[in-house]
């Protein structure tokens, strides 16, 4: 749901457009603190997310991953 729309989830994000899927992924417009930008979305189910930013003058990478510790889940982002 956040990577189809961030919107309810990153407060300083001011657009999410998602403007092409493929299978496990999702290209989207998005504005963060008035920057627009564009993101990959990359789905490697029960592993992680991939949101790259492919165009804009913030680029990177960060990755969402988690995994079951002690019966809790544990959400990991890791940015580049």
């Amino acid at each position: 749901m956040k990577a189809n729309n961030a919107l309810p989830y990153v407060p300083i994000m001011q657009k999410c457009e998602v403007i092409e899927h493929g299978d496990r992924w999702l290209m989207r417009n998005i504005v963060v603190n008035n920057v627009p930008l564009r993101e990959r979305v990359t789905f490697e189910p029960e592993q992680r997310v991939i949101f790259e930013r492919v165009a804009g003058s913030d680029r990177g990478e960060s990755k969402t991953s988690s995994a079951r510790s002690h019966g809790n889940l544990t959400l990991t982002f890791s940015l580049r």
